[in-house]
């Protein structure tokens, strides 16, 4: 039986002053569009309707993409993960607690209720890892092991910390950094990509 991939998702409405934030030049390595609110609705319809995070739908598209760019059916990307330790207190010690893990994804004989099921399996099986050094990791394999991170932000106290006009992307030393900022109260669902300024 011929493997099958999930279906490509409906075409967007091209970026307007009404979705586009911030458009990519020359001279940034930014650009983000809000996910228009049909899209941003029907995402949370079939999170509730499968019993899935909104989470694991969005690296399910993401891995999707990079597997049609690579042109790949088992596309690595690398995950931001939270080790944090779980302890009285730790909410309030300062520190970076983020690593980025690889996380790989089979896109074959699967719909998209499958592959957001696969995303959710894979993120829970790099939970125990999460805090191994991707320095580490590089050091063993001699490579980099992706070049596409994916990052899903729902930062609930976010808008108390930030000014105004604060930028909340994040800078990237990878070649391409895809960040999901759910923002339910605010503007909805935020996508951000950066990329190295000399990639």
């Amino acid at each position: 039986m011929r493997p099958t991939r999930p279906p490509p998702p409906p075409p967007r409405p091209r970026a307007t002053d009404t979705h586009r934030r911030t458009g990519r030049t020359e001279s940034s390595p930014y650009a983000s569009a809000d996910v228009p609110a049909e899209d941003a609705r029907r995402l949370s319809e079939l999170s509730a309707r499968w019993g899935l995070p909104v989470k694991s739908l969005l690296p399910a598209a993401n891995c999707v993409a990079v597997g049609a760019a690579w042109e790949t059916e088992t596309p690595v990307v690398g995950l931001l993960l939270n080790g944090r330790p779980e302890r009285t207190g730790a909410d309030v010690t300062l520190g970076l607690f983020l690593n980025q893990l690889p996380m790989r994804l089979d896109l074959r004989g699967a719909d998209w209720r499958t592959e957001a099921r696969r995303a959710l399996d894979a993120e829970n099986a790099l939970l125990p890892h999460r805090r191994f050094p991707r320095s580490e990791l590089r050091r063993l394999l001699g490579r980099n092991p992706f070049e596409v991170t994916f990052n899903y932000v729902h930062f609930h106290p976010r808008d108390q910390l930030l000014a105004p006009d604060e930028d909340m992307r994040d800078h990237t030393s990878q070649p391409v950094r895809i960040e999901a900022l759910d923002d339910p109260e605010g503007g909805g669902i935020e996508e951000a990509a950066a990329r190295l300024p000399w990639s």
